[in-house]
């Protein structure tokens, strides 16, 4: 019998495969996000929930919850974990707590940089929720916005090719895995390939030549930091108890609806798939370490962020059938690749701060960060809620306004303003049914050595 252990990391190591592993038809790696933090259980989560906007001041208690959620920090060992860590304060201090060398741009210089600073970001005016007078903030270009939109698309026409590729390799002796594979995968395969034009043909070349460009002359630059200062200030966002927060998107809107059915992909490991990880893959991933918890979780609270207590579980499931999506985020007032630029180091008589050492696996106060969420839903779980471990916490589940099992929630709620269940669960003869949605992990992008300043420089301290 498969331990809880082999069980648990057999299918995070299937999703993280799906979710940001290699494109074999165009031979280059997806990127994205090579990290991916699981939740242990997933986070129940709403349509409702996710519908806010800029202008809608009864919905920034929403946007401020989401901010928070996704801007939180993931640890690179072990799953993820409501924290105080988010990544808008580690970019805040490296704009207000660095040092620069002295670089000066000549006239064509600053022409090119100003230039593939505007192709990504546009300033637009917007009514103040509160107020209602205007305001100016930064946003993405109309070009901007449909590299990602279309890069998004083509991630999710990878990932479904992905999943029928891997099911057949993994299930040699399946006939329904090879049928579908033999019949499918080069629909599929045909879709990744117009998706991949679809992203070309929408600004491919000319954002990441854009990209290339700040990276190329913004090394640490004044121009670049009085820009990414801006931008920062002018996105700060206040909720009607004085919170403040930066408005996070994600996209496509209303990913769970009709429109995106098509984007979906359906996901399946069976019992046969469970095997040994090699503990140099599960790093990952945070690794394993799913046997001295228990895969079943359960909690008087339907608050994500409260205490569970965890159970073993038989580890006999017969197979996990479920819906995933990878959603993108969208962070339109900060500029990720800072993290990258040689051209700063911190203020040594203010912090010796470290965000990565850039070993692997990494050490510092923030090795990556999230750059989609993981989002399942209409969940079939095959499991025995017979046997004896499993009967027994099935005895807590009347009392229990939490209960999940593994990466997945299977009754609770992801809102912090409210107690009620809006998530649960049904027996069936199978084992277990959860149609809502969740989020089971976040893929992330992992810095490199960060500060890494460049010793040629002209450094004046």
């Amino acid at each position: 019998m498969a331990s809880e252990k082999q069980l648990l990391d057999s299918l995070f190591e299937k999703i993280y495969q799906i979710v940001t592993g290699p494109d074999p038809i165009h031979n280059l790696q997806a990127g994205g996000g090579s990290f991916v933090s699981f939740c242990l259980p997933g986070m129940p989560i709403t349509g409702d929930e996710l519908e806010f906007s800029f202008i809608d001041p009864a919905k920034k208690e929403a946007a401020a919850d989401f901010a928070s959620l996704v801007n939180t920090v993931p640890s690179f060992r072990g799953y993820w974990a409501p924290s105080d860590r988010k990544v808008d304060d580690y970019y805040r201090r490296v704009l207000d707590e660095s040092v620069r060398p002295v670089l000066v741009l000549n006239a064509a210089e600053k022409k090119r940089l100003l230039e593939a600073q505007e192709t990504l970001t546009r300033w637009v005016q917007i009514p103040d929720a509160t107020s209602g007078a205007m305001r100016t903030i930064a946003a993405d270009t109309p070009l901007y916005e449909t590299y990602q939109e279309r890069a998004g698309e083509y991630f999710d026409a990878l990932m479904i090719y992905k999943s029928l590729q891997a099911d057949a390799l993994a299930r040699p002796n399946d006939a329904a895995a090879q049928a579908a594979w033999f019949a499918k995968g080069p629909i599929f395969q045909q879709q990744v390939k117009l998706k991949m034009q679809r992203w070309v043909s929408g600004g491919k070349l000319q954002v990441e030549k854009a990209q290339q460009t700040i990276t190329e002359l913004g090394r640490g630059t004044g121009e670049r930091w009085a820009r990414m200062r801006e931008i920062l200030e002018q996105a700060d966002e206040t909720t009607a108890n004085g919170s403040h927060y930066l408005f996070t998107k994600y996209f496509p809107a209303k990913f769970w609806d009709a429109a995106h059915s098509t984007a979906w992909t359906r996901f399946s490991m069976s019992r046969e798939e469970v095997h040994e990880v090699d503990e140099k893959s599960s790093v990952n991933y945070g690794g394993g370490g799913s046997a001295s918890v228990g895969l079943w979780s359960v909690s008087a609270s339907a608050s994500y962020a409260e205490q569970k207590e965890h159970f073993k579980s038989d580890g006999l499931m017969s197979g996990v059938e479920v819906e995933l999506i990878r959603v993108p985020l969208r962070r339109s007032w900060w500029d990720a690749s800072v993290f990258w630029d040689r051209g700063w180091k911190f203020d040594k008589n203010i912090t010796n701060l470290v965000l990565s050492d850039g070993a692997m696996p990494p050490a510092g106060e923030m090795t990556c960060y999230p750059t989609a969420m993981i989002v399942a839903r209409n969940l079939k779980l095959g499991i025995d809620m017979t046997s004896t471990e499993n009967n027994h916490v099935a005895t807590q589940f009347s009392a229990s306004a939490s209960v999940g099992w593994g990466p997945f929630s299977l009754r609770g709620n992801y809102s912090k303003s409210t107690d009620q269940k809006t998530h649960d669960f049904v027996r069936t003869n199978a084992g277990i049914e959860c149609a809502g949605m969740q989020i089971v992990g976040f893929a992330c992008e992992l810095l490199p050595k960060s500060p890494n300043p460049d010793l040629t420089l002209n450094w004046q301290a």
